[in-house]
């Protein structure tokens, strides 16, 4: 979630962005990571920017917790999308170990128990915790789409416990607002930033770090003959060079080391 977050920073830095589309394939993920890049959505509707999303072959689960942010959301007819519903799992090992390999474990604790061990089964006491925490998590996406789409918390309710639907589906559902592509998406983005004169699509791309950078000129330029004639310690001068995590100064490299320099 990290990535698409500062994503969207550098999107809000850009004086030239005047709105986002956000193309999501994705059939979701951890709820954590859904919440910051849907907080990320918010924040760019609070600085008046336009969000609509784009969705892909899927836009399940998480990745719907993230869409139902969105000013608008486009979908294709054959997208996978919904599954307004919550899955936790905390596997132990304990009694396959012990069938198996004849190997059984104690576990002492300083402090606070872990949440979960894979070398202890769950107590009763706390499959009903975690069962509680599913269902709190499961009321928490509903009211999140019931917000977003604006749609009662009864009506969401009501296509949620993991239902998918198609993107045709989900435009009558009123999960999605209309079926288009990418580029439907981009378009009416445009009108929703009012861009009367025109407007062109920018991606949004993370700048290369240094490593990447010369990773990619080192291939950009590679002879793969003279590459695979590299010795040990021209593989060992590229590994030191890569290593490297200052942005600012003069590196100049002896055989030995690398030294960093004002």
């Amino acid at each position: 979630s990290g990535d698409i977050v500062d994503l969207f920073d550098l999107a809000l830095e850009d004086p030239e962005v005047k709105a986002i589309v956000l193309r999501i394939d994705s059939g979701g993920g951890e709820v954590f990571a859904s919440e910051e890049i849907r907080r990320a959505v918010l924040r760019a509707k609070k600085s008046q920017i336009p969000v609509v999303v784009s969705m892909g072959w899927v836009a399940a689960s998480g990745a719907y917790w993230i869409s139902s942010a969105a000013d608008y959301i486009f979908a294709s007819p054959y997208t996978v999308t919904g599954s307004i519903g919550v899955l936790a799992a905390a596997p132990s090992f304990q009694t396959a170990l012990k069938r198996h390999l004849g190997i059984t474990s104690e576990l002492v604790y300083s402090g606070q128990k872990p949440y979960s061990s894979f070398y202890e089964d769950p107590t009763e006491e706390e499959i009903q915790v975690r069962r509680l925490e599913i269902l709190h998590t499961y009321k928490t996406f509903i009211e999140t789409v019931s917000q977003g789409r604006n749609i009662p918390f009864d009506a969401v309710a009501n296509l949620a416990g993991g239902r998918v639907y198609s993107g045709e589906q989900a435009v009558t559902l009123k999960l999605a607002d209309a079926l288009g592509s990418l580029d439907d998406a981009a378009a009416y983005a445009a009108e929703l930033a009012e861009l009367t004169g025109g407007y062109s699509v920018k991606e949004i791309k993370k700048p290369l770090t240094f490593k990447e950078t010369i990773i990619k000129s080192m291939f950009e330029k590679a002879d793969f003959s003279v590459l695979s004639a590299l010795n040990i310690s021209d593989l060992r001068a590229i590994r030191e060079l890569l290593s490297l995590r200052s942005k600012k100064g003069i590196y100049v490299y002896d055989p030995e080391r690398l030294i960093w320099g004002n």
